[in-house]
Order: C-alpha cells, then structure tokens, then sequence
C-alpha cells in the first residue's frame, strides 16, 4: 500500500495546474479556476451556473446570480473577484479543491489530500517508534553499563 501511494504518476490535469500556479498572476488563477470549478459542477454533478449561484445564495445568506458567476470567470479584464467566503463554498459545492490549493502552492507549500494524509500519519507513527526504540536502547546500555560496574 505504501509503495502504491508513492509511485503514484502526477496527471497531465495535475501538471497543468502546476505550470499555471508557477506562470499565472494570482489574479488570472482565480478566474481560470472558478470557471474550471463551474466545469466540474456540470460535469460531475450535472449542476448547471444558475443551480451553483442557487446554492451559494442558500449557504452564504447573499444574493448570487448567474451573471455574478460569468462575470467571476471573464478573462478580458472586464471580470469581477469572487469573495473569498464563496471561494470555499464553491469548493464545497463542487468538490474541486484547486481553487484551495492555489495559495499554499504558490508560497511553496504541500497540501495533503487522499491517502498522503494516511501517508504522512503512517511515517509520523513510525518516526516516534523508532524514536522510542532508540531511547529505550540508551537507557537500556546505561542500566547494563551500571549493574555491569556492581
């Protein structure tokens, strides 16, 4: 399990979004990735722009219309940046987590996600075992060095 997990292969999608975190103005991310998370929503859910704009209105409490979310997406410099509370609204509404990713990589931060969380709890663990062993072993020769001088 743990070898599966390491030799996984980055995908072509997964590239992509790591060529464009290191080329792309902030700003030009965002756009790029509400649209894309929009994307997702109608592909994987089949949530149309007026069902999201629906859902973020109901969980946020403010008025979202369709033509607030065409415009969070308009790259001719004619678009509008979406608050940061429907960032992670729409991240929940459409399971796309680039959007939530896009801060951390650009500061040159890891984001754990699926089994590298597993993954990292698993090497943690072992580092404390064998932390542990290794400080059992001096107290151990110290106790043997001790009744070895009686």
């Amino acid at each position: 399990m743990v070898a599966a997990v390491l030799k996984k292969r980055e995908s072509a999608e997964e590239r992509e979004f790591r060529q464009d975190i290191a080329d792309m103005e902030f700003s030009e991310l965002c756009l790029k990735y509400v649209g894309l998370a929009l994307k997702t929503a109608k592909v994987k859910k089949n949530y149309s722009r007026a069902k999201v704009a629906e859902l973020l209105t109901n969980r946020s409490g403010k008025k979202v219309t369709e033509a607030m979310l065409n415009k969070y997406t308009r790259q001719d410099g004619q678009g509008a940046s979406i608050p940061l509370d429907l960032i992670e609204l729409l991240i929940e509404i459409t399971g796309d987590i680039r959007l939530a990713l896009i801060m951390p990589l650009r500061r040159g931060m890891k984001v754990l996600t699926g089994d590298e969380i597993d993954l990292y709890h698993y090497f943690m663990a072992k580092a404390k075992e064998d932390e542990a062993r290794q400080e059992r072993e001096y107290y151990e020769s110290r106790l043997l060095k001790k009744n070895d001088k009686r």
